[in-house]
């Protein structure tokens, strides 16, 4: 569906979450669940999480 970033927040205060956003619309994304994984490289090793399952829901935020 879509290339997101994704941007880890503070690790002293917000331990292990991650801020995931897409740079382009989301209006046309299908509703239900979806699933991604997240790959990251750490000191040039690759590494990707477990499958993530999500909800995309109609909604309008601003």
């Amino acid at each position: 569906m879509a290339t997101l970033t994704c941007t880890a927040l503070s690790q002293s205060t917000q331990k292990g979450w991650l801020n995931i956003k897409s740079s382009a619309s989301t209006a046309t994304w299908p509703l239900g669940l979806c699933q991604m994984d997240i790959k990251a490289v750490v000191s040039g090793t690759t590494q990707h999480t477990e499958t993530l399952t999500f909800q995309v829901i109609d909604g309008v935020t601003a």
